[in-house]
């Protein structure tokens, strides 16, 4: 069980609701908050919405940040080993 406090504004919005539509208070109560979870496990968070273009650079690739330092040495190397 679960109680909660209300502000008089959403509570009498509910109760007129809940007249209106012959229903009892705690069932408006319930599909709304059924609602509001639903939508919040269709929402995807802001890594799920990018996690495939993290570490991608403008090539494409993906691997471009862990292996950059190996590829200017290489870079480095080659233009100082002539």
């Amino acid at each position: 069980m679960l109680t909660v406090r209300l502000p008089e504004e959403l509570e009498s919005e509910i109760s007129r609701l809940a007249e209106r539509e012959h229903r009892p208070k705690s069932e408006i109560v319930k599909e709304a908050l059924q609602a509001y979870l639903s939508a919040q496990r269709e929402r995807q968070s802001s890594y799920e919405l990018g996690k495939d273009l993290f570490g991608v650079s403008a090539s494409g690739r993906s691997e471009g940040s862990s292996s950059y330092k190996k590829r200017v040495r290489e870079k480095v190397g080659d233009k100082y080993s002539h």
